[in-house]
């Protein structure tokens, strides 16, 4: 899985792009515990590209939750896609 980050005044976007999966979600928490301990408390996390999440992924979601919310931050997760129907 690749995260891109992208900074916008106190809020930390990270954009995941891949398989949140057993084998990315340890990295994907790791980024998260970085950015808590710089004192990044607000973030975005941009999932639109996350082609599969598996039940490993979605435990490190909720476990990320908990941690910034336990240190008074806000987290949200979003999928943004644009579509056009006619």
């Amino acid at each position: 899985m690749e995260i891109n980050m992208d900074l916008q005044d106190n809020t930390v976007i990270l954009s995941l792009n891949g398989t949140l999966d057993a084998s990315a979600s340890e990295q994907f928490k790791s980024e998260i515990n970085k950015l808590l301990g710089k004192k990044f408390n607000h973030i975005i996390i941009e999932m639109s590209n996350v082609a599969f999440m598996d039940s490993s992924g979605l435990g490190a979601c909720v476990n990320i939750h908990k941690t910034v919310t336990n240190k008074k931050g806000r987290l949200i997760f979003v999928e943004h896609r644009f579509s056009r129907s006619f």
